[in-house]
């Protein structure tokens, strides 16, 4: 069973990686059993590379999820994560790292707007997860609630046919 733990003071799961800008500690996500994809369950399902999205509510009860998905090895991949109603948001990407999850990069502001956040890069083959919240929320402010739209997709010439 994978099961992702968020450590004191890391944004990072397992605590695999040194400290950078700490969230939060108060997540603990089984992604066997947290299923729901209704909002309710931080873990909002899994998506496919080519062009999977996304949608949820984020709220004070609920304010980081996390989306699974598996590339078959894309030179050009893009993660975007926007508001609908104009909230700051956050991306984290993760990779597995002996039995924890990596965090590979993150971005706060994307295309010089201030409430998308986007990830450009390549993705070797391999399982992946994206963490959603709002910059509030990783700056340890208020909770933000705010709708929100996940896409992530390989830009890749004939990649997703």
């Amino acid at each position: 069973m994978l099961r992702f733990s968020l450590c004191v003071g890391l944004f990072a799961f397992g605590c695999a990686v040194a400290a950078k800008a700490p969230l939060p500690s108060d997540l603990d996500i089984d992604v066997q059993t947290d299923t729901a994809a209704d909002g309710m369950g931080s873990f909002q399902g899994e998506l496919q590379l080519c062009g999977g999205t996304g949608e949820g509510y984020l709220s004070a009860r609920n304010s980081v999820h996390f989306f699974r998905f598996e590339s078959d090895g894309c030179n050009d991949a893009r993660l975007e994560l926007r508001s609908t109603e104009g909230t700051d948001t956050l991306l984290v990407l993760f990779e597995p790292f002996g039995g924890d999850w990596l965090e590979l990069t993150r971005n706060d502001d994307c295309d010089g707007s201030q409430t998308s956040s986007c990830i450009r890069r390549a993705l070797p083959v391999g399982d992946y997860v994206a963490g959603v919240t709002t910059h509030d929320r990783f700056t340890s402010g208020p909770d933000v609630a705010t709708e929100y739209v996940f896409s992530v997709s390989c830009l890749d010439e004939f990649s997703c046919g």
